[in-house]
């Protein structure tokens, strides 16, 4: 699964079953509604991977939603995988991981546990 950004490009670096360096047919599909967006994106061959960028995903995937993206050559699907949307930062070498209540709540300092529910 990979972790992209809603806005800005976003630089895929995959392994398919069949390298092609060339255009390809990509589908995005939004995992809660079902929908599906598909274009064509030009590949390029990196090494052991090819790379494609992708724009403003946000658009095609709200933000904190899954969604699935497929690369298709002559109608053969050479790779398929899962993507999450987020704009928080994730790096698991510094300890940031996704917190799905950022920002959602508040912390009571009180010194005896006391709390006031209304």
């Amino acid at each position: 699964m990979k972790i992209v950004t809603p806005t800005g490009d976003n630089i895929f670096y995959v392994i398919p079953r069949t390298f092609v360096q060339s255009t390809v047919d990509i589908i995005i599909t939004n995992e809660t509604t079902n929908t599906q967006v598909s274009s064509s994106i030009d590949t390029t061959i990196s090494g052991n991977y090819i790379t494609f960028r992708l724009t403003n995903i946000g658009i095609r995937v709200p933000e904190n939603n899954y969604g699935t993206i497929e690369l298709r050559y002559n109608s053969e699907t050479i790779y398929k995988d899962k993507f999450f949307v987020t704009s928080q930062s994730i790096d698991q070498t510094n300890n940031e991981y996704f917190n799905g209540n950022l920002n959602q709540y508040t912390t009571e300092n009180s010194y005896d546990n006391d709390y006031i529910i209304i």
